[in-house]
């Protein structure tokens, strides 16, 4: 189909061209051979009168300044297509095909997003989730099409898309059962003595806690191991008299099946407070937010109460 000359289904191969920046990359996104994803990329230089990508050697391939100025229009067009295809009304969720795509931190995963996706199965079995992990842009995430749920810290969240509040935990800290230091209570003056595992999301973030409790005590911990992950966190504090201070609904997911023990934070912080945010593309979507119901503590339809 062309709209004023332009192959209206080059737009998709445009589109991952200017995201990746790469022919091969792209082929494989595409599920095209390299061949053809080069033919794509030659009838889009004839329409648009314009290299849109060049070999700069070591740099790879770099978009030319008009090809800078297509990246966001041509993904929002693509992203309104979605939206508008999908956000048809789901008239009966049991036949629901629905696909959607969630970001979420492993602590958000165990904390609501499996026992949400559970009961949703129980209404809408057909249903179909792929989870990813949180990168730093993450608004970038929604507008992109990238996903369609994002949940995060509240104070992450945007005001351009719609949000709602998804729960609020406190923060305690986690031990091995036979940790040596801990006799009793963990008081304030032991909490900064021992030593800590903190997660850091990635190397430009703060460790998860750090700002709060520095902001609460003004003292900093003896910070000895450093993960990626609250899910690494188990294997560096069993056995050892390390401890790790996260949120209570994961620390006692892993006491259940750990030999673990849970303390009071000794130092008083904020708790902490996600929320899970959408596309303003898509806030009428009724598939979509019978998933932020779901994410949010609202029973399924079907289990609610008539």
């Amino acid at each position: 189909m062309r709209f004023d000359g332009l192959d209206l289904n080059l737009l998709i191969a445009l589109d991952s061209l200017l995201k990746t920046r790469s022919v091969t990359v792209s082929a494989e996104q595409l599920a095209l051979s390299q061949p053809a994803m080069s033919g794509h990329l030659n009838r889009l230089r004839e329409y648009f009168r314009d290299d849109l990508l060049r070999n700069s050697g070591s740099r790879g391939m770099t978009l030319t300044p008009f090809a800078q100025s297509l990246a966001a229009p041509v993904r929002a067009i693509l992203v309104q297509i979605r939206s508008t295809i999908t956000s048809k009304p789901d008239i009966d969720p049991t036949l629901s095909e629905r696909h959607f795509t969630i970001a979420a931190s492993h602590y958000a995963i165990v904390a609501r997003v499996a026992p949400a996706l559970n009961a949703i199965h129980a209404i809408a079995p057909r249903m179909k989730f792929t989870l990813r992990s949180l990168g730093r842009l993450q608004v970038e995430l929604i507008e992109s099409g990238a996903v369609d749920l994002l949940i995060t810290w509240e104070e992450y969240i945007g005001h351009q898309h719609p949000s709602r509040p998804m729960l609020v935990d406190d923060i305690v800290v986690a031990a091995w059962k036979a940790n040596s230091r801990i006799r009793g209570e963990l008081d304030e003056d032991l909490y900064f003595d021992l030593r800590h595992v903190e997660v850091r999301f990635d190397t430009l973030r703060h460790p998860a806690f750090e700002e709060r409790i520095v902001k609460s005590a003004d003292r900093h911990r003896k910070i000895e191991i450093v993960v990626p992950s609250f899910a690494d966190v188990p294997p560096f504090i069993i056995g050892t008299d390390r401890v790790a201070t996260i949120q209570n609904m994961l620390a006692r997911e892993w006491a259940q099946h750990l030999p673990l023990s849970i303390y009071p934070l000794p130092v008083r912080v904020a708790p902490v407070r996600l929320a899970v945010q959408w596309s303003a593309l898509l806030a009428e979507d009724p598939g979509l937010l019978l998933v932020v119901d779901a994410l949010c503590g609202q029973p399924p339809p079907s289990t609610q109460a008539k």
